[in-house]
Order: structure tokens, then C-alpha cells, then sequence
């Protein structure tokens, strides 16, 4: 709420800026060689000041220093010059972990002679020894507190620590801030906790013969997953050949060295990425990206990240993800239905959601008070003593309230921050879309009638869903 002091015949005119951080000057300012000059404004300088409700003011002489250097416009007027300014808050640091080296990155070796990307390397490494230092705690930094030029505190948001929990196979320091692997095997971070997978080995097939498989840490199988198992492990799954019409759950990553032939009422979920030769009539549900090298076919992919296939080719079924997809090729001349879908995060969604109905929440009472205070002070003269109190009081909750939405809003940017990171939203086509083939990008929706050549990429534009060129090469028809 802007605070305005009144005219008189000095031409100059105060008021505060809406943050309270700033006593800001407009008008004329006079001759300050001129000693009777600078006395009046000096004096008027003082008592503008305090019908603001400037407490504290500062030597006169400084400000009418100051204002010496404040630069007129054409018509000699100064606008909005900064007279006296507040110390806004220091914001705090958030504690956080520093890892002692990459152990989690989903992104894919480059190979420094050919610049082709290794889908087979990755440049996060979560095997450990024994004794090896995973990472530091960092503990949060306060912030410090402001004050606006009425000389009310503004106090600084509370810094975040970071919450970590450890779990199987790791040791802390004696003064909390480093953790190690107390065993060999694979570092996992999820929910919060930091553990060291065991790493079992099955040297042949899971099967009959060596029975369904639940294991509190990483798992590798050396052979197949045969049809009608069941597979679950709390860390990584590694398979060096096929899974067939079975279970599997890995509460980590999953990588497939050959491909998965699933079945009706078999599923596969990892909590981390999912990375396959290729996938025939198999669903499969990941929490981070999904790599499929070479084919993927009447299947169901559910990610939370992004689909990438880059030289391979999907036809029939699905893939939903809230990341971005790309691919050679969409559906078939035999004109399979085939979907391609990016959707927001719905979790992410209803954060940002609770954030603005909060916000509606506090505006819709402030305009209440708003116009209680309008009625009140048109009737200032006759209220009585408590009235004015409470006038005052109603005042300083609009204050309150619009630091709340401050904080609000300032949480809300860092969820749309969240969701920007992620770029803006593409399915990208290497080679050519079928007809059949429907596009999804959140509310939008496209289905071909006729094949659409690559490379080009579709994009959520202002009437709808549109094709874009991909590296200066034009999509066209056929």
C-alpha cells in the first residue's frame, strides 16, 4: 500500500514504495547553494518523513546531499529517486549434500572420437568399495533479517536442512557431516535415504529351478527371467538376457542387456531409469527415463522422465511421459494405432494448484479488509478511541498478508521453476510418423491422416499442436 505525504509550497512530494523498502522523492528540488533553500527543505524533508511514519531520520544534511545528485527530466521534475532506503533480508542457504563424485547421472558417455553417445556407458557410476566416502553434509546458512524504512523488522525465511536419512551399509562421521560405504556395493539415494545395496549375483536363469527372487539390495542375473517369475529387489536390477512373461520390480534401475517379451497381466516398474534392447506386448512403469535401443512393439511405457529410442522404431501401443520423447519412427505402413504422450506432472500440478488457491484465499481478505478500512476511515472523526486501535491493527494485518503472498508466490515460482527446467515439451520424430500415429502434449491433441517425414519435432503451439523442422530440415508429407 503506497503511503503518500501531502503538497505544499516546496514542490516536492513523498511516499513509500509498495515493499516499504524505499522513501521515494518526486518534484522539484530547489538551490541547494542556496543556505535558506536547503534550511526549508531540510525542515520539510523532516516533517514529510515523519507523517510517513519514519521513525528514525537521518541527518538532514546527508539527505539534502543526496539529493544533489538526483538528475531532473526535460521539464525539471525528478521522478521516483531513491531518498532514504531500507535493508531488505538476506536470504538463508538451504542445506545440502555434496556428493564426493557422480554416482547417479542417467546421461550417456560421449565418445570423444566419433562425438556418438554411448547408451551402454553412463556417466554416473553407483558402485562403491568398502570404506569410500560417499558425501558431505552441508548444514543451512541463516539468513539475516531487514528492516523497511518504517522500522519494521523483516524477517528472513528459514533456511531448509537437509534431510537425509541412512540406511543399510553406510557409516556417518562422529560429527554427522560425512558419510562412507560400510560395505561394497551399490550407493542408492530414494526418499531421502542414502544405502549401499548388496549385490547378489545369480549365475544362470530365474525359474523353476531357482524359484521366485526378493532381495533387500541390488540384483544381477547373469541369464534370463523366465516366464512366470517373479523378480523384486529393493536396489538396481541387472539382466544380462531376456525377461520374458514376468514380474519384476526393482526399487531402483533396471537395464536389460537383450530385450523383454512380456505378456497380458505381467508388469515391470522400476523406481529409477529403464534401459532395454527392446520391448514386445510388455508394460512397464518407471520412475525416470526410458532407453530403448532398437524396437518397441504393442507396448505400454509409463515414465516419469523422458522416452528416448533413437534409432529404433514403435509401433503399436503407447507411451505416456512427463519428460520428452524422441524416436525414428511412430507406428507402421501398416497403419497401427500408435500414441505418443508428454503429460504434466500431476503431483507437481497439484503443489502449484494448493499454492494459488492459498493465494486466492489471502486477496480475497484482503479485499475485505481493504474496503472495512475505506468505510473506517471515512468516518475517522467520529471513531472512538478503540475503533482507531483497531483500525491500526487491521492496517498491520495488511502488512502480514502481503508477506504471505510474498512467500507464496515466491514458492510458487520455484514449482514453475521446477517445471520449466524440464524445457519446453517435444516429441521428436528422427525418421517418419504413420498415419494412425496420435501426438498428446498436455491438452492437446493430433492425429495423423496421412505419414509425416522427419526430422521434426511437435510442439504445443498457440492454436494447437504444430511440426517443426528439426537441424534446417523441412517436415513434409507423403
Amino acid at each position: 500500500m503506497n503511503q503518500t505525504s501531502k503538497q505544499s509550497k516546496l514542490d516536492i512530494h513523498l511516499r513509500v514504495s509498495d515493499d516499504r523498502l524505499a522513501v521515494l522523492f518526486e518534484g522539484v528540488v530547489p538551490d541547494l547553494h542556496d543556505e535558506a533553500q536547503c534550511d526549508s527543505l531540510a525542515a520539510r524533508l523532516a516533517d514529510e518523513l515523519a507523517s510517513l511514519g519514519v521513525d528514525q531520520i537521518p541527518d538532514m544534511a546527508e539527505l539534502v546531499s543526496r539529493l544533489s545528485g538526483a538528475e531532473p527530466d526535460e521539464g525539471g521534475q525528478v521522478k521516483d529517486f531513491v531518498l532514504l532506503a531500507g535493508t531488505p533480508a538476506v536470504p538463508p542457504k538451504d542445506g545440502f549434500i555434496e556428493w564426493a563424485r557422480d554416482f547417479f547421472s542417467s546421461g550417456f558417455v560421449i565418445d570423444e572420437k566419433t562425438g556418438t553417445m554411448n547408451f551402454r556407458e553412463h556417466t554416473g557410476d553407483p558402485s562403491v568399495d568398502e570404506d569410500e566416502l560417499l558425501g558431505r553434509i552441508h548444514p543451512p546458512v541463516p539468513g539475516e533479517d531487514g528492516c523497511d524504512v518504517l522500522g519494521t523488522r523483516l524477517p528472513a525465511d528459514k533456511p531448509k536442512p537437509m534431510r537425509v536419512r541412512y540406511g543399510a551399509n553406510v557409516k556417518v562421521s562422529d560429527d554427522g557431516s560425512e558419510f562412507f560405504a560400510a560395505n561394497k556395493g551399490r550407493v542408492r539415494h530414494s526418499k531421502q535415504m542414502v544405502s549401499v545395496d548388496p549385490v547378489y549375483v545369480i549365475r544362470g536363469n530365474v525359474g523353476l529351478e531357482s524359484g521366485n527372487i526378493e532381495h533387500p539390495g541390488a540384483l544381477v542375473v547373469e541369464g534370463d527371467i523366465e516366464a512366470g517369475a517373479v523378480v523384486r529387489a529393493a536396489g538396481d536390477i541387472e539382466v544380462s538376457g531376456i525377461i520374458e512373461a514376468a514380474d519384476v520390480e526393482a526399487g531402483g534401475s533396471l537395464l536389460v542387456r537383450r530385450g523383454i517379451t512380456g505378456g497380458e497381466g505381467h508388469r515391470i516398474t522400476a523406481g529409477g531409469r529403464v534401459q532395454v534392447r527392446f520391448l514386445v506386448e510388455t508394460e512397464i512403469e518407471a520412475g525416470d527415463d526410458v532407453i530403448v535401443e532398437s524396437e518397441m512393439v504393442n507396448s505400454r511405457v509409463v515414465t516419469k522422465g523422458s522416452f528416448i529410442m533413437p534409432g529404433g522404431r514403435l509401433v503399436g501401443g503407447s507411451v505416456t511421459a512427463q519428460g520428452n520423447i524422441r524416436l525414428r519412427q511412430a507406428g507402421s505402413e501398416g497403419v497401427v494405432a500408435t500414441r505418443l504422450a508428454i503429460e504434466v506432472d500431476p503431483a507437481l500440478a497439484h503443489a502449484i494448484a494448493e499454492k494459488e488457491n492459498e493465494m486466492k484465499a489471502i486477496r480475497d481478505s484482503l479485499k475485505k479488509i481493504k474496503d472495512t478500512l475505506a468505510a473506517m476511515k471515512r468516518k475517522k472523526d467520529a471513531l472512538s478511541s478503540s475503533a482507531r486501535e483497531a483500525l491500526a491493527k487491521l492496517a498491520g494485518n495488511i502488512y502480514e498478508m502481503q508477506a504471505t503472498l510474498q512467500t507464496l508466490e515466491s514458492d510458487r515460482q520455484e514449482l514453475l521453476a521446477l517445471m520449466r527446467n524440464r524445457g519446453r515439451p517435444q516429441i521428436v520424430i528422427e525418421g517418419v510418423a504413420h498415419p494412425e500415429t496420435t501426438f498428446d502434449i498436455y491438452t492437446n491433441r493430433l492425429r495423423l491422416r496421412e505419414a509425416i517425414m522427419g526430422p521434426m519435432r511437435v510442439v504445443a503451439g498457440r492454436n494447437g499442436l504444430e511440426f517443426q523442422p528439426v537441424a534446417g530440415s523441412s517436415p513434409h508429407s507423403r
